[in-house]
């Protein structure tokens, strides 16, 4: 006798669904699975059939977001690199040198840019100029590489600026001429200087009477003390390359008094070949123009009991 469809298929489903409801009914589909717990399970079973634990387990941490590193997917640490110490520039580096001549110091300025010095080696260019003696050649030479890169050697550890104060004494018909000369020579001499020093302009005019000879244009420099002035005469308002005679003064009054009060190099003067502007705010190193600062408000002998 053939026993109906519907009877098999009824008998089939509830035989299907007791099997899976004993199955499947100590199960918990509703919390976010642990993997930590996993992994724990895991590993009771195979320390529980292995004597020694699995390799390929290094650590498992337990929390939100627990994850098994394997000990064969974690990359080796770099090796630090070693941190060299990047020591400033200082204006007066390379002073103590024992062999000062113009050679070591051009020899030491190219091995300073092959070690990528760049700063140190214009210091080194600078002792060229104020602490050899060198042939107007290689004067021209350090004159090129530090008009290329000098605008940049400002150093603060120059220390506090010195106050010093560019004077000039004109003809009346002068002195708005001289009052813009002055303002641009003094910002070349700070720039020149590392702003190791500040200048401030001073003017003050001559009045002669009629058939009096007309008064010459002088100029020095002052802080405690002066420089001796330099002079040159004018013919009128109207002449032509004042600055560039203002200029040179400067520059051969700062060379006179450094000769004879310092022990550094005399400075060479290519005028005739180097702009006279440009003369002034590169030939004349930073370290001379706070040195020069510093003597003019130095003790003199005769003045220590002030």
């Amino acid at each position: 006798m053939r026993i109906p469809w519907y009877i098999c298929v009824s008998v089939g489903l509830l035989a299907f669904g007791v099997t899976y409801w004993m199955g499947a009914k100590e199960y918990d589909f509703v919390t976010p699975p642990n993997l930590g717990l996993r992994a724990s399970n895991t590993l009771a079973e195979q320390n529980s059939s292995v004597d020694t634990p699995p390799s390929e387990f290094t650590q498992v941490e337990l929390g939100e977001r627990e994850k098994i590193i394997e000990e064969s997917e974690v990359a080796p640490l770099p090796e630090p690199e070693e941190i060299q110490e990047i020591v400033e520039s200082h204006p007066s580096d390379y002073l103590d040198l024992i062999d000062k001549s113009t050679a070591a110091y051009v020899a030491l300025a190219e091995k300073l840019i092959q070690e990528e010095k760049a700063e140190h080696s214009l210091v080194a260019w600078e002792r060229v100029l104020d602490s050899s003696e060198p042939s107007p050649e290689v004067v021209k030479q350090a004159f090129e590489i530090l008009k290329l890169h000098k605008p940049v050697l400002k150093s603060e550890s120059a220390g506090i600026a010195i106050s010093l104060t560019l004077h000039a004494s004109v003809p009346a018909d002068l002195y708005e001429k001289a009052e813009k000369m002055l303002r641009r020579a003094a910002q070349i001499i700070e720039i020149g200087a590392g702003y190791s020093i500040s200048v401030s302009p001073e003017i003050s005019v001559v009045v002669v009477g009629k058939g009096k000879p007309r008064p010459a244009f002088s100029i020095w420099l002052s802080g405690k003390h002066e420089t001796p002035r330099g002079s040159f005469r004018t013919t009128s308002e109207s002449e032509l390359g004042l600055d560039e005679k203002v200029n040179v003064v400067i520059f051969n009054i700062v060379s006179s008094y450094l000769e004879e009060h310092s022990s550094l190099s005399p400075l060479i003067n290519l005028h005739n070949e180097i702009n006279a502007e440009e003369t002034l705010a590169y030939l004349i190193t930073r370290h001379s123009w706070r040195h020069l600062g510093l003597l003019l408000y130095q003790n003199r002998p005769t003045e220590e009991g002030e």
